[in-house]
């Protein structure tokens, strides 16, 4: 899954005297704690949750460190995906396979007990 989060810049931005009535209390809050959840109303779970700007810049940067990782392991299965059908892309191995699935179970040469039997 690729979460793309806007820089912090690019975020929309509202004047603070558009908002209700304690919003500096809110941001006073805000500033103090990291993030802040709000709900619409008091019996609900909250619909959103407001974030200073350091935490918020720090979530980018795990998500973006995350999305890294995911990149560097997605490369490493597609490569090993590509070199097993390079083993099965060589031109002997349809043959060994077709004896393989004719034996149906069945050796050729049956097996010998070991030294340790």
């Amino acid at each position: 899954m690729n979460l793309d989060l806007p820089d912090l810049k690019s975020l929309p931005h509202q004047d603070a005297s558009q908002l209700r009535d304690k919003w500096d209390d809110v941001v006073d809050l805000v500033h103090s704690t990291g993030s802040v959840a709000v709900a619409s109303r008091t019996d609900v779970e909250a619909d959103m949750v407001l974030l200073d700007a350091d935490r918020y810049e720090q979530l980018v940067a795990v998500v973006q460190n995350l999305q890294a990782r995911e990149q560097v392991r997605l490369a490493e299965v597609t490569a090993d995906y590509a070199n097993q059908l390079d083993v099965l892309r060589q031109p002997d191995v349809r043959a060994k396979l077709q004896s393989v699935f004719d034996a149906r179970g069945r050796q050729r040469v049956p097996a010998k007990a070991g030294q340790s039997f």
